[in-house]
């Protein structure tokens, strides 16, 4: 149906189920938890109180009924609740197919049983399982969900046709307006009550009585045709059968989706990353650079921290000590430059023995030492690999504005000015 218990999962709260904007869900779980207001109880017990005194009154007219009737009320509960619990989601919000089924409870079932059958099948439909903390509050938000129906068997009991499937087009066309009012009308209510803006109501109402309009000729024909072919009710049913086979579908496709976007990120995510330390790669780092020259040339001021290190010994370790200490050496210094990193910079590998750092910060950043940590991290993997491990830095800062790739050459620069100073003065690190 429509606005009211359109959706399964908001069946708890009218007129939001045609919400599906940014943030809806969230807000339908913040109103399944909080405590409804004055004015939600007044409206949850005013619409209440009106589909029922709606089903009470019209079901006073009802005149006696076979059996026959009855079976086929328990066949159309039964395939509104299947409707009911079937939707379909689009870009503006889901839809349920269960306009054809009311249209023919009002016309194929005695005279004034339609609100009743109807409400009984909204009430097994948005059954929930869940634990809300507000049962009777829930339970009249359900029946207020009915109250689509009474506005058509308004007006035809008005005009005197009731289920005359020959009744003229305009009091067709003008039942189905007054449903489409009564429901827009309980949903903009129910929408202001939960201080939701009508504008933002607007798309996916039009969108929710779009569909109905298309269904409800559908349904008529159905009970047109049923008149002598009693068979025809079973057709009420291929519109649901039709959405679960499109939702069964949508949903293989979304799997699908899901898993070559999985297997895509996993990819790409290896192709950034250097199998012998686990860290970035060059690919990677270079994107990291056009990323931080982005934010560098932000309003926000914000700074770039780029460090360079040169893995020092490689090529004397690979010879003397083999490959795999060599390979060590590299891992130690890859751990090293993680240690003293903020968390959330880049650590990479850029080639065989080089490394680079980079990070930005916000303008009053203390910049610490950042060779004195790694200088003792250094000296401490060397007691524990039993071989030197060492390696030259560099450090420099892009300022707000400035160029990241410049920074990168300063950085590697410094790192190569250091290690010819460290040779020189044969640091003892270095021996």
């Amino acid at each position: 149906m429509t606005t009211n218990g359109k959706h399964r999962k908001d069946d708890d709260v009218p007129g939001a189920s045609v919400l599906d904007s940014p943030g809806a869900d969230e807000l339908r779980a913040e109103l399944l938890v909080s405590a409804p207001s004055r004015w939600d109880r007044a409206s949850a017990w005013g619409l209440s109180l009106v589909v029922v005194g709606g089903c009470c009154y019209f079901l006073t007219l009802a005149g006696s009924a076979s059996w026959h009737s009855y079976a086929l009320a328990a066949y159309l509960v039964a395939v509104y609740v299947l409707g009911f619990r079937t939707e379909f989601p689009a870009a503006t919000g889901a839809f349920v197919a269960t306009e054809p089924v009311m249209v023919a409870m009002v016309f194929a079932l005695p005279w004034g049983w339609a609100p009743s059958i109807v409400l009984i099948g909204v009430l097994i439909g948005s059954h929930t399982s869940e634990d809300l903390r507000f049962p009777i509050h829930s339970y009249l938000l359900r029946i207020g969900n009915a109250i689509h129906c009474l506005g058509p068997v308004a007006v035809l009991t008005f005009f005197g046709t009731r289920n005359d499937t020959t009744a003229p087009l305009a009091i067709l066309v003008l039942a189905l307006v007054a449903q489409i009012v009564v429901d827009g009308g309980t949903a903009l209510v129910r929408g202001a009550v939960q201080g939701v803006p009508p504008r933002q109501m607007a798309r996916p109402l039009l969108w929710t009585f779009s569909v109905d309009a298309l269904l409800a000729p559908i349904g008529f024909c159905i009970v047109a045709t049923a008149q002598d072919r009693p068979w025809a009710y079973l057709l009420l049913a291929t519109p649901i059968v039709l959405i679960r086979l499109m939702q069964a579908d949508r949903e293989a496709h979304r799997k699908q989706a899901e898993q070559i976007r999985t297997a895509y990120t996993e990819v790409r995510e290896q192709a950034q990353l250097d199998p012998l330390t686990g860290l970035h790669n060059r690919r990677a780092w270079d994107e990291a650079v056009t990323i931080a020259a982005v934010d560098v040339s932000r309003p926000e001021r914000r700074s770039a921290i780029v460090i360079v290190a040169d893995v020092d010994h490689l090529k004397l370790t690979n010879d003397t000590l083999g490959h795999d200490a060599g390979d060590v050496l590299i891992q130690e210094i890859g751990h090293v430059l993680t240690d003293i990193a903020p968390s959330d910079a880049m650590v990479a590998r850029l080639g065989g023995d080089e490394f680079g750092v980079l990070f930005t910060v916000s303008t009053g950043y203390l910049l610490p030492d950042f060779a004195v940590t790694a200088r003792a991290l250094m000296e401490r993997a060397t007691l524990r690999v039993g071989h030197p491990v060492s390696a030259s830095l560099g450090v420099a800062v892009c300022p707000p504005g400035g160029s990241v790739e410049d920074a990168v050459r300063r950085a590697d620069h410094s790192a190569a000015v250091d290690k010819a100073a460290r040779r020189v003065n044969r640091l003892p690190s270095d021996r």
